[in-house]
C-alpha cells in the first residue's frame, strides 16, 4: 500500500495523508484537531494510528493543531526543520513539542517510508516541500510557493504523483478587496502559485516523465476548482499536449479528496 490522499486544502487551512503498509503521515496539520479526526474517521484511522507528522512551515493554515497536538497527542513525532521549530515556538508558544529535527536535501526513514524535504521560495523561514518514497514509486508535494525554481522542478521530475499549489486566478486576485498589500504578497516571488504558473510546471514535468497531478490549496476567494482545471487544459493545448497525457485531480477545499494509490 502507498496511497495519499488531501483530508482539506484550500488558503483557510490543509492538511495532508500518506498512508503505507508501515506508516500513516500526516503532512501539515493545518485545520481543527476536531476536523483531522473527524476526517481520519472517513479511512477507519485514528490519530493513535498516527505514526508521524511532517510540517512544512509555521504558518497557521500549515500548523493550526499543532498546540493541541502537543497537549493530547504528544506521542506523535513532529518532523521539522529547527528554524521552523523555533519560529513556531515564538509565535504559539509551543514548548513541548515531540520534535525530530529534519535538514533540507537530507533524506531520513520512517518505517517503510523515505522523506527528503526539499526548499521551496515562501515567505517563511525555511520552507520546503517533501518527496515521499516507497521502493521504486514516489510523489512529492510542493505548495506555498511563488516560483518555480529548477529546485522544485528537479524534485517534482521522475515522480508517479505529484500535489501542486494552484493558489489563484490572476483576474480575481487583482479584482478582489483584499488590501494592495496582500495582493502583492500573494503575487510575489515569496507567496503563491497561479493557476498560469501551475499549469507552466506541468507542462515542464509530462516531459520529465511525472503525468499524474492532484492541485491543492487554492484560494477561497480568488480561485475555483473549474478555473484551476482549465487553466492547465488550455495551457496543456497550447503547447499541443493531448489531455490524455495526463491524471489530475483537484483537492477539495475542506474535505477528504479522492485517494491516489500508487501501489495496491
Amino acid at each position: 500500500m502507498f496511497n495519499f490522499y488531501s483530508l482539506s486544502s484550500s488558503s483557510a487551512g490543509n492538511c495532508l495523508l500518506v498512508q503505507s503498509d508501515k506508516a500513516v503521515i500526516l503532512v501539515d496539520i493545518g485545520v481543527s484537531l476536531k476536523k483531522i479526526k473527524n476526517e481520519l474517521d472517513k479511512l477507519s484511522l485514528t490519530l493513535d494510528n498516527v505514526t508521524a507528522i511532517l510540517i512544512t512551515h509555521e504558518h497557521s493554515d500549515h500548523c493550526k493543531s499543532l498546540n493541541s497536538i502537543c497537549k493530547k497527542h504528544n506521542h506523535i513525532p513532529v518532523y521539522i526543520n529547527e528554524p521552523t521549530y523555533i519560529a513556531l515556538k515564538n509565535i504559539y508558544q509551543i514548548d513541548n513539542l515531540n520534535v525530530k529535527y529534519t535538514s533540507i536535501n537530507t533524506s531520513f526513514e520512517i518505517e517503510d517510508l523515505t522523506i527528503t524535504p526539499f526548499e521551496i521560495p515562501h515567505d517563511a523561514v525555511q520552507p520546503c516541500g517533501y518527496t515521499i518514497s516507497k521502493g521504486n514509486k514516489k510523489m512529492s508535494i510542493a505548495t506555498d510557493m511563488g516560483l518555480v525554481t529548477d529546485n522544485v522542478v528537479e524534485a517534482l521530475s521522475n515522480n508517479d504523483f505529484a500535489f501542486i499549489e494552484s493558489n489563484y486566478e490572476t483576474e480575481m486576485l487583482n479584482t478582489c478587496r483584499y488590501p494592495y498589500y496582500i495582493k502583492r504578497r500573494i503575487s510575489s516571488n515569496t507567496g503563491h502559485l497561479s493557476n498560469t504558473q501551475c499549469s507552466d510546471i506541468i507542462t515542464q514535468l509530462i516531459p520529465k516523465n511525472t503525468t499524474h497531478f492532484m492541485l491543492g490549496h487554492l484560494s477561497n476567494e480568488n480561485n475555483t476548482p473549474d478555473m484551476a482545471l482549465k487553466s492547465v487544459e488550455s495551457t496543456l493545448l497550447c503547447n499541443n499536449i493531448p489531455l490524455d497525457t495526463i491524471e489530475l485531480n483537484i483537492a477539495s477545499k475542506d474535505c477528504l479528496s479522492t485517494v491516489i494509490s500508487l501501489e495496491k
